[in-house]
């Protein structure tokens, strides 16, 4: 077996990694300027996207260990790449870093995202105890009427 299949893994899953961080920027837009069917849309395509990554993720696992049984080493790519003639292992490092360098992308947007949804959801919250106590004071005893 050679290591080009590994490498055309390598590449395509960073290229999904980069589209879902893509879809989580939209997402974390949307959610801001408060557009909820265009949130709808990049839920559905950060759900086809998250397939394609997983199918990904276990090709990547299976070539590396049927690479690294074949060559006799651990199915890590570090250790992968110090079995392979210099110019592949090159090829499946780099490809190794641009992986590495995709998901850290997508994590921190993800984190982002997160961290955005849990303000929205705590005002949220607050808002609606506010409005659940106004709609409790009695009218004419201090407050306000809202009846015209």
């Amino acid at each position: 077996m050679s290591s080009g299949a590994l490498l055309e893994t390598l590449r395509v899953q960073e290229g999904i990694l980069r589209e879902l961080w893509e879809v989580t920027i939209r997402q974390r837009e949307a959610l801001v300027g408060g557009r909820l069917s265009a949130l709808q849309d990049q839920m559905r395509e950060l759900q086809h996207l998250s397939v394609r990554a997983q199918a990904a993720e276990v090709k990547r696992g299976r070539l590396a260990r049927d690479l690294a049984e074949e060559l006799g080493c651990d199915a890590v790519l570090t250790e992968i790449c110090a079995h392979l003639p210099q110019e592949e292992a090159r090829s499946l490092e780099e490809a190794g870093a641009d992986l590495l360098g995709a998901v850290g992308l997508l994590r921190a947007e993800m984190k982002l995202l997160g961290i955005l949804m849990e303000e929205y959801r705590t005002l949220n919250e607050m808002m609606l105890g506010e409005w659940r106590r106004l709609a409790e004071i009695p009218m004419g005893s201090g407050g306000f009427d809202t009846r015209i």
